[in-house]
Parts: structure tokens; C-alpha cells; sequence
């Protein structure tokens, strides 16, 4: 059963709004704990979370439109060279994110929750493929298998 690209982008994306909600428990929960309950510390840690989920979302919705270009594309090596771009691309904002975190000041966006928030993507993918019901497993690996040319 093939299951549409757009189903499986809105799974990812609620998937990794869950996770980023539950990051931003969690570290409420560890300033509670560590700095009794200090605003100066969670608040940052909240908007460095918010700010990757943000870009994870990005990610998801520029992997959704390339898989939907690669599909339409005759040429192997087009789609190939398709998704090296994208992968670049995801790679340059990853690093533009980064670059934002470390350089603003600490009581605004805390690298730590950046950092930690950037994982959701890869979490959330990787729970939706333990989660997902046998009929609707993704495939391990995808092999574009070159034509005659």
C-alpha cells in the first residue's frame, strides 16, 4: 500500500510538534528542579526548542516538495542531483539556525534548546517508523534504479 507523501509529512509534522512540546516539559521540569524554577533560564530554552521545531517544520515541507518534483522527473540522475541540492539546502539552514542561536544573546534563545530541538526530525522520523502500522511501513532504504539511457 503506497501511502501519499502528504499523509506522511503531516504525521512527521505533528510528530515533531508533539516531541518539541515535550522537550519544552521536560527542560520546564529540569529548571524546576535545578534552578528552582528560574524564567531567565526556561524561557530561552523554550524559544531555542521553538526555533529549531520551527526549522524542522521548513525541512519537512521543502522534503515533501522535492520527493513530489523526483517523482515527476524522467532522468534517475535528475532526481538524483534533485536531492543532493535539497540535502544541501537542509544542511545550509541547519547551519544559518546554528549560527543565529550561538551569536544572540543568552537570555533570548538558549543554544542548548536549538541544539536539543534540532534532534526532533530525526526522533520523530524514526518513532513514526516503530509507531506506523505494519500496512503503512516505510521502506528501509528507497533504490532509484537508472534507466536505459
Amino acid at each position: 500500500m503506497d501511502i501519499p507523501i502528504d499523509v506522511i509529512a503531516k504525521k512527521a509534522i505533528l510528530a515533531i510538534i508533539f516531541l518539541s512540546v515535550l522537550l519544552i516539559l521536560c527542560g520546564a521540569l529540569f529548571f524546576y528542579l535545578v534552578a528552582a524554577f528560574e524564567l531567565y533560564e526556561t524561557l530561552p530554552f523554550a524559544i531555542g526548542v521553538v526555533f529549531s521545531v520551527v526549522l524542522n517544520v521548513v525541512k519537512v515541507m521543502l522534503l515533501k516538495r522535492t520527493v513530489k518534483k523526483v517523482a515527476n522527473m524522467s532522468s534517475a540522475q535528475a532526481g538524483k542531483q534533485r536531492f543532493y541540492i535539497h540535502h544541501f539546502s537542509q544542511l545550509g539552514l541547519t547551519i544559518a539556525v546554528l549560527f543565529i542561536a550561538v551569536t544572540a544573546p543568552d537570555h533570548i534563545v538558549n543554544v542548548a534548546g536549538t541544539i536539543i530541538g534540532l534532534f526532533t526530525f530525526k526522533l520523530a522520523m524514526h518513532l513514526m517508523q516503530i509507531y506506523a502500522p505494519k500496512d503503512e511501513k516505510l521502506p528501509d532504504a528507497v533504490s532509484v534504479e537508472e534507466g536505459d539511457d
